[in-house]
């Protein structure tokens, strides 16, 4: 590392001042580890952190970096790995999907594919930086072979660092958290939070309780809210608003859920109608379905039999 270190870059994050204190320590007492862990809800600051922290350690103070860039791959030493699905024979990461009109209906996964390019990405010495710099957004969602490889990299310390971001750190392989220092991030105070959304001229969503009781502290959950409920047909939320009355109206709303929404989609509506639904009737088993549903529906079960079972067992009493 380099002897002087310039913390400024840490300035234009807000609300996570215990992140910013651990990693300031191990700047500044030269101790950085192979690999850091941030952990943490989606949507408080993990992925500008991880830039702030790639500014610092690897970009001297007068170097002009556009902070967007760094996880677009276009810096020769830094690779950053999202979660992708297959599409013939490319990889497409989420955005990628929608962008290309792909209706996705499972979650993406980090893949072996990826892993064996991250490994021979760190095999080779840096062109510009120090040294290389390896970022995974959600970690959690590396499947099996590909965590196995990641632990395997993990373990032979070369000159790369590798900064792991998780919103779910129970679903990450035990033996890679316990390789990593983990830097928590916390939800934001309410003055943080409303200071971030206007901050990134979002400040409307002050205004809509329903988004911010499930955002959590969380403005990136909050805009993701925002967005998702613009995106989901009207039809669709109108129709969610209320339990189903019978049977065949709950296989109907099943299908037409399925039909109309995306993986990402029906998991936001799942969190939305758990705040709907205990607002308008305060049931603790409607809660418990829901939660089933969602976990059902992250692990890849079918999209429509899920809905279906959760609605059948839901209706109106």
């Amino acid at each position: 590392m380099e002897t002087t270190v310039n913390c400024q870059h840490f300035a234009s994050v807000i609300g996570q001042p215990t992140a910013i204190k651990l990693l300031k320590a191990s700047i500044n007492s030269k101790r950085i580890p192979n690999a850091f862990l941030f952990a943490g809800l989606d949507g408080i600051g993990k992925r500008l952190v991880a830039k702030c922290l790639i500014q610092t350690l690897l970009m001297p103070a007068q170097e002009s970096v556009d902070i967007t860039e760094l996880s677009s791959n276009k810096h020769p030493d830094i690779l950053w790995l999202m979660p992708t699905y297959q599409q013939l024979d490319k990889l497409l990461t989420e955005t990628d999907a929608i962008a290309h009109g792909i209706n996705r209906k499972t979650a993406p996964v980090i893949r072996i594919s990826q892993v064996r390019e991250l490994v021979e990405f760190a095999a080779t010495q840096p062109i510009i930086a120090p040294q290389k710099v390896v970022v995974i957004e959600a970690a959690h969602n590396l499947n099996h072979q590909a965590a196995s490889a990641l632990l395997k990299t993990l373990e032979s310390p070369i000159n790369t660092l590798f900064i792991l971001l998780t919103s779910r750190i129970q679903e990450v392989l035990p033996t890679i958290v316990s390789r990593c220092q983990l830097i928590p991030f916390r939800r934001l105070s309410n003055d943080d939070f409303a200071q971030v959304l206007t901050q990134v001229g979002e400040q409307q969503i002050l205004d809509n309780p329903m988004l911010l009781n499930m955002a959590q502290g969380s403005p990136g959950a909050a805009i993701t809210s925002y967005q998702m409920l613009q995106s989901i047909p009207e039809e669709v939320i109108q129709q969610c608003s209320s339990l189903p009355s019978n049977l065949r109206a709950a296989l109907s709303l099943a299908k037409t859920i399925n039909h109309s929404l995306e993986h990402s989609q029906q998991l936001w509506l799942i969190d939305y109608l758990q705040f709907l639904w205990w607002h308008s009737y305060r049931r603790v088993d409607l809660i418990e379905k829901l939660a089933q549903a969602k976990d059902a529906l992250l692990k890849l079960a079918q999209n429509r039999l899920v809905w279906e079972v959760t609605l059948a067992n839901s209706l109106a009493n």
